[in-house]
């Protein structure tokens, strides 16, 4: 898999391309330790080696502050919570420095990151973290050499395992992973992987990377990186269709859809009767997933808050505060709450309240019309489109909005809403 990097050899740029690199790191088996450190590096890098550092985009600074404003409604609201409910949550548990310092270096880091190449080569963070989930495809892959085809032996323990069966038996034992801790960290990452390789490689590279990430990404077993995948790609050609809709139909174009129509039918009709199919249907239709501890996790704080007072339920009940509900409150199976209901909207809603909730969704909904209104090609509005709906819909099984990821592609979408990238060397859109 070649991947042409635009390095220069500076320490700046060093540094800057081994955070990216080193971004998925973070949910593998790998310590976090060497991600931080790189990180660190690159921060202070940025502000001894770059004279104009001070001198950040204000549209920037704007798109990047209205997305931690839910983050700024929790910690306003953290202190009046703690002494309105100090009696029912105990709040001596609530750490909320680690939360404040990585949103806050991560801001402070794509301020500084954006200052730094806007006028050098915009490319070079997302062909870096590219590369690094690149490496992980090929974990992937030789975990793939060991499950399917018994050639290579896998020797890293992670979650592969197939779980939530209800007691039901499949012809599987494993799903991939690569060295990600579970598959549900894996299928974000392939997920990036197959829309920046479509963004950062020629035709003829697409042709092999697209459907490699996606063999991956469908061995991962996911129904969440499924669902999530396959409605970013579909939300994301409808609206850069009706964007450029003409709404002509000839008799060739007809004759293409009905072809289309038949060749996915065919495909949906042979992956339903496959086990994959069977496991993946269940874990999201079987009644007994209602009654799971994430479930439960997911619906429960709405109805906690509301029982609450109102000032909480308006802004929350301070940031990070879902980690200390278990102090409360147990799931069905008797044991506290988890730290995180492992989704952005409800930890935001439990955080910052309904206006964190409405601020979110405001913040999104903003996003999609700058994208929509923008004067670019087809395919850099449909990878726009498709970057957006991917944080939208992963965020509700993966709430790492505090993370490198989540904020590289903030800006990668930001970079593909400002920028014509057919004007810039090293995208291909």
């Amino acid at each position: 898999m070649a991947i042409r990097i635009n390095f220069k050899p500076s320490l700046l740029t060093f540094f800057i391309a081994l955070t990216a690199m080193l971004a998925f790191t973070v949910v593998t088996i790998i310590p976090n330790v060497f991600f931080y450190m790189a990180f660190l590096g690159a921060i202070l890098s940025v502000i001894l080696l770059f004279k104009s550092w001070h001198l950040v985009d204000r549209k920037l600074f704007i798109f990047l502050g209205w997305f931690l404003l839910p983050s700024l409604i929790g910690v306003f609201s953290y202190p009046v919570s703690m002494i309105l409910e100090g009696n029912v949550f105990n709040y001596y548990q609530l750490k909320i420095f680690g939360r404040l310092a990585n949103l806050t270096l991560l801001f402070v880091f794509i301020l500084l990151l954006h200052s730094y190449i806007k006028t050098k080569d915009l490319v070079t963070p997302f062909r870096w973290y590219w590369l690094g989930t690149g490496l992980l495809m090929l974990t992937a892959l030789w975990q793939f050499a060991d499950v399917y085809l018994n050639l290579l032996s896998f020797p890293f323990d992670t979650r592969a395992h197939v779980h939530s069966t209800y007691g039901d038996e499949y012809s599987f034992s494993k799903r991939l992973t690569g060295i990600a801790s579970e598959p549900s960290y894996f299928v974000m990452l392939a997920i990036d992987f197959i829309i920046l390789s479509a963004l950062l490689s020629g035709m003829k590279k697409r042709f092999i990377l697209l459907p490699f990430g996606i063999l991956l990404m469908l061995l991962s077993v996911s129904p969440s990186g499924y669902i999530a995948f396959f409605m970013a790609s579909a939300l994301a050609y409808f609206f850069s269709k009706l964007k450029y809709a003409k709404f002509k139909f000839s008799a060739k174009s007809l004759f293409l859809i009905f072809v289309v129509i038949i060749i996915l039918a065919t495909a949906v009709f042979y992956i339903m009767s496959t086990p994959y199919f069977e496991y993946i249907y269940r874990r999201i239709t079987d009644p007994r997933m209602l009654k799971s501890a994430r479930a439960y996790m997911n619906y429960m704080p709405f109805v906690w808050a509301w029982d609450s007072n109102s000032f909480s339920f308006l802004f929350g009940h301070g940031i990070k505060s879902y980690s200390i509900i278990g102090t409360a409150f147990n799931v069905p199976d008797g044991n506290p709450v988890h730290v995180t209901s492992n989704n952005l909207y409800v930890d935001t809603f439990w955080e910052a309240g309904l206006l964190g909730l409405v601020s979110i969704i405001s913040f999104f909904s903003f996003v999609f019309y700058r994208i929509f209104k923008s004067k670019n090609s087809k395919l850099q509005v449909f990878i726009a489109f498709f970057v957006l709906f991917e944080l939208m819909f992963t965020s509700v099984f993966r709430a790492d909005f505090a993370s490198f990821r989540f904020f590289i592609l903030l800006y990668l979408i930001f970079i593909l809403i400002q920028y014509d990238l057919r004007k810039i060397k090293g995208f291909y859109v």
